[in-house]
């Protein structure tokens, strides 16, 4: 049997070989090498047995053919460290997560999961948590970078400017894209991403790439960002998919859609929205002014309710809920803060 098969552990290698040296290797000297440095037989096997691969193929690995072959996460990110590595150490792979926010495709996915989920919401405009946003993505994973959030320009108007305010002086990087007349304001806004996701490929070392969306126009900058050792995940609401990434073939090859369901109450809230909250909870109070949309944002999960309120002054804001049962709620946790 081959040593793919046999479980045999070989004494770790303390330097790594040269790319010429791997290059020259056949598929047993190649075994012998992913062994000493603790791949599973069971990748082991798709690597050499399966897919026939040498030395020379093996510095041509990347992220996509290695989740076409369906080798997972772990053993995935070790394997394309190795071949960075390999090929010069320059940029070895560092796990690390680097966030970009399509926000008009954000807000337009979140107005339609909202308006499916909550059957009394006639119309919403809605704002993002987008510290709730990243920390769901990162769950325990290291950013390589703040989270940047690409909007159109219309987002920036005067009567957010306090919402965008807070949005930057929480550490989140925003690029406002100015009207520009022969394209679209979701145009501008892809572009604008797929110039700063090439950007972050090139003063980056490889991690993982974060793409909050729902839009396919972003498939040139997957393949760059795989090619050059990159994991990619796209993030996006429940009813925000584009149908070519919802497509099989996309999802054989990018195990990486990642759905967030019905997080979305923990992520967006309404600024505007028209439909039967008939119980406003006016909250006048100098410690509000220390409460900030996250802490909102738990209050109305633990309601089980979208939320909806509105800011009149830093210690002054206005709850809106359904029924009394959830008035009496805000009106105990208005009490106890």
């Amino acid at each position: 049997k081959k040593q793919a098969m046999s479980g045999n552990k070989v004494a770790k290698q303390s330097t790594l070989p040269t790319k010429k040296e791997v290059e020259s290797w056949n598929r047993q000297e190649l075994c012998n090498f992913l062994i000493s440095k603790g791949i599973e037989d069971k990748e082991i096997k798709i690597i050499i047995d399966k897919q026939k691969v040498d030395g020379s193929t093996f510095l041509e690995l990347t992220t996509e053919t290695l989740q076409k072959w369906k080798i997972p996460g772990g053993p995935d990110i070790k394997i394309l460290k190795l071949v960075n590595e390999i090929q010069g150490g320059i940029k070895p792979f560092t796990g690390k997560v680097s966030v970009l926010v399509d926000n008009f495709s954000l807000l337009k996915q979140g107005e339609k999961t909202v308006r499916f989920y909550e059957r009394d919401v006639d119309r919403v405009k809605m704002l993002v948590s987008y510290k709730n946003l990243q920390s769901f993505i990162l769950n325990g994973r290291e950013l390589g970078g703040p989270l940047e959030i690409i909007c159109s320009y219309s987002s920036m108007r005067k009567k957010l400017v306090r919402f965008w305010d807070k949005i930057k002086s929480q550490g989140f990087v925003v690029h406002p894209i100015k009207k520009k007349p022969i394209m679209t304001r979701e145009k501008r806004v892809d572009m604008q991403l797929a110039t700063r996701g090439e950007q972050i490929l090139e003063e980056r070392n490889p991690g993982i790439l974060v793409i909050v969306t729902g839009d396919s126009g972003f498939k040139p900058l997957i393949r760059s960002a795989m090619k050059k050792g990159w994991k990619v995940e796209i993030w996006f609401l429940s009813f925000g998919l584009n149908f070519e990434y919802q497509s099989n073939k996309f999802r054989r090859s990018n195990d990486n859609c990642q759905f967030l369901k019905k997080e979305y109450k923990k992520i967006l809230y309404a600024r505007e929205l028209k439909g039967p909250r008939n119980f406003p909870v006016e909250i006048k109070h100098e410690h509000v002014k220390f409460l900030d949309d996250e802490d909102l944002l738990q209050l109305f999960s633990d309601l089980d309710l979208f939320g909806y309120w509105r800011w009149i002054d830093d210690d002054h804001l206005t709850i809106y809920v359904n029924t009394k049962e959830q008035e009496k709620v805000v009106n105990d946790w208005r009490n106890a803060i």
